[in-house]
C-alpha cells in the first residue's frame, strides 16, 4: 500500500532501523502501552486460565485445532517483512 510508504498519506513504515521500529518506533513493542489501562494487564491473567479447568469449564472446549495466534503472528510477520524489504528495494 503506497499510502504507507515514506512520503505517503499515512506514513507507518518510515524507520530505516528495524530495531527502532520494533522498540521504540511508532509501531513497536512498548511493554508500558501494553499494560494500560488496567483491561490489557488483566488480559495476561487469561494465560492461567488453562491451569485452573474445574473453576473455568470453558477451557475444556480449547483443543489444538485452535491455532489462530500462529496465523495471526505468521501474517503479522510476514507483512512487516514483506514491506522492509520492498522499502529496500525502493531505496537501491
Amino acid at each position: 500500500m503506497p499510502e504507507l510508504f515514506p512520503g505517503g498519506r499515512a506514513r507507518f513504515f518510515d524507520d530505516d532501523d528495524p530495531v527502532y521500529f520494533w522498540f521504540q518506533g511508532r509501531g513497536g513493542i512498548h511493554i508500558s502501552s501494553a499494560l494500560k489501562p488496567l483491561t490489557n494487564a488483566a488480559g495476561f491473567l487469561l494465560l492461567l486460565l488453562p491451569h485452573f479447568p474445574r473453576q473455568f469449564p470453558l477451557v475444556k472446549k480449547i483443543t489444538q485445532g485452535i491455532n489462530l495466534l500462529p496465523q495471526i503472528l505468521l501474517a503479522s510477520f510476514g507483512m512487516f517483512f514483506t514491506e522492509c524489504i520492498a522499502k529496500y528495494l525502493q531505496s537501491k
